[in-house]
């Protein structure tokens, strides 16, 4: 079993009422959240909804120039800009690296897929709307393992 494994399975042991000090409190938090909510660290299936394409355009209207800066700025690095709806579903990706697309569609992080806390556990989507505000999810602190 890995380091990371081990530790959220000390966070949900009864004989540990605080997290260990090398786990953030919202990320036990968050664990605790997608334990509850019934996800498995090994398994991993984000629900699918075609999108409210009215909705999704309006959304999209509103944040294009803040993604059109972004794209500029972020032109030439391997990065992905993803706007997903109150619900954590995903309406919109930007990524220009081939290889960093081909990953994060085999994580079904696309269009329509949910990525809310409920159905894929701790995640910088999810979790950010759960805790009501920006969140930061690195590597092992993902609850599912193929997030990792």
């Amino acid at each position: 079993m890995d380091h990371q494994r081990l530790t959220r399975e000390r966070v949900f042991s009864s004989a540990e009422p605080e997290p260990p000090v090398s786990v953030r409190g919202a990320i036990a938090t968050s664990w605790k959240r997608s334990r509850l909510s019934g996800i498995q660290p090994d398994g991993f299936a984000p629900p699918y909804a075609i999108p409210d394409t009215e909705r999704q355009h309006r959304l999209l209207r509103a944040v294009r120039p803040v993604l059109q800066r972004l794209g500029e700025q972020l032109s030439g690095c391997s990065t992905a800009v993803v706007v997903a709806d109150a619900r954590g579903q995903i309406i919109g990706r930007w990524v220009e690296d081939d290889q960093l697309e081909r990953q994060l569609d085999r994580i079904m992080l696309a269009t329509g897929f949910s990525y809310g806390e409920d159905h894929v556990g701790t995640n910088a989507i999810g979790t950010a709307l759960e805790q009501g505000g920006s969140a930061t999810v690195v590597g092992g602190e993902h609850f599912v393992d193929v997030l990792q």
